[in-house]
């Protein structure tokens, strides 16, 4: 499963070595489908949503921020660093360069706003689910919350 791509551990040996680990650990107990895992794994899956669908607003926010900025934006773009970007930015003449820097700052940064806070609640819901779970995957090195959850929720 983490070779596929779609977990943070996305590299084979890093699936490989998180198999060897789980495989050699005696004290984890087999996954029932029956005790909250579809649950998990519905919360992986729209954690994931929303973190793509984040990432495609903070991409386009990046493009606005391109054509406002002469040289454009380099490095990393958080919502924090376009905001404080944004406020450095002084409407110019044409409609389109306004438009462009009230679509950045009005709806693409508000939205990646509420889905940072949107992730973060899921976080804490898949944390506590997790938890609940009484699972110990999470004592294997590397291994946190929103992995075992995936994991839990595919196995």
């Amino acid at each position: 499963m983490l070779s596929t791509g779609s977990a943070r551990k996305n590299d084979g040996l890093d699936a490989l070595a998180t198999a060897l680990a789980a495989w050699r650990n005696e004290r984890l107990a087999a996954v029932d489908p029956e005790d909250g895992s579809e649950a998990l794994r519905l919360l992986s899956e729209r954690r994931e949503d929303l973190v793509a669908e984040r990432t495609r607003a903070l991409n386009r926010l990046h493009g606005l921020l391109r054509d406002l900025v002469p040289g454009g934006v380099g490095g990393t773009l958080s919502a924090r660093r376009a905001a404080r970007i944004l406020r450095g930015i002084r409407p110019q003449e044409g409609a389109s360069a306004r438009l462009r820097r009230r679509l950045a700052s009005e709806i693409l940064l508000r939205d990646i706003r509420t889905l940072q806070r949107k992730i973060a609640d899921l976080n804490e819901r898949i944390e506590a689910e997790v938890e609940a779970s009484g699972t110990t995957l999470t004592e294997i090195f590397g291994v946190g919350p929103i992995l075992a959850a995936k994991i839990m929720g595919t196995g």
